[in-house]
């Protein structure tokens, strides 16, 4: 009898070494999982941040500047009329159209219609848009506001009207629209449509 509960009880011994054993390792194991997930979770929060430092780093490093400005269009009848009469005459309304950058433009004649083998017709539309590089273009916002990053340079700025590319300014800059870009700077570049009677 002394014996069989000796046996007993050093199964029951055994058995909750057992599992005390398996308790340790096993809370041993939890630890060393959650510290692992520690670890890989700071390991990503320092290649974001080392991909946020790279990021401004470039931004820093890069040769670039923005053109900012406002499309305008002016219509109607501004002409003078009687005293008291209604004018239809609307002047420098914000509008959304396409705004294009393209490599600058140095021929005078660019934004002009032949009218017969030596002269122009001055008319600010881009007589052959396609023999120019694009470089790029936005949509200026429903105010006619639009703001474009580019490298630094010189470009040609025209703006969508009928259907046409067109400067306004254009006799203003030789012919060109010049605008220049210089790095970390802001040049502010107004695009203005005139179909007003004046």
């Amino acid at each position: 009898m002394k014996n069989g509960f000796l046996i007993v009880l050093g199964i029951i011994l055994i058995v909750g070494a057992f599992f005390l054993g398996n308790s340790i390792n096993s809370s041993s194991s939890n630890n060393s999982e959650s510290l692992q997930v520690q670890i890989n979770n700071l390991e990503l929060q320092n290649n974001q941040l080392q991909e946020q430092i790279e990021d401004l780093t470039n931004q820093l490093n890069k040769e670039t500047g923005f053109v900012f400005g406002k499309v305008t269009l002016d219509s109607g009848n501004c002409m003078p009329g009687p005293p008291g009469q209604e004018s239809s005459c609307s002047i420098g309304e914000g509008v959304s159209r396409t705004v294009y950058v393209r490599e600058l433009i140095e021929d005078i004649h660019a934004f002009a219609e032949p009218f017969s083998e030596n002269s122009y017709v001055p008319t600010g539309y881009l007589q052959d848009p396609s023999a120019y590089r694009l470089i790029k273009s936005v949509t200026s916002d429903s105010e006619g506001n639009f703001r474009i990053e580019l490298p630094s340079g010189k470009y040609t700025l025209t703006v969508e009207d009928e259907e046409k590319e067109y400067c306004q300014s254009w006799t203003e800059n030789e012919g060109n629209c010049l605008v220049e870009i210089i790095k970390n700077q802001e040049t502010e570049f107004d695009l203005k449509i005139d179909h007003a009677s004046h």
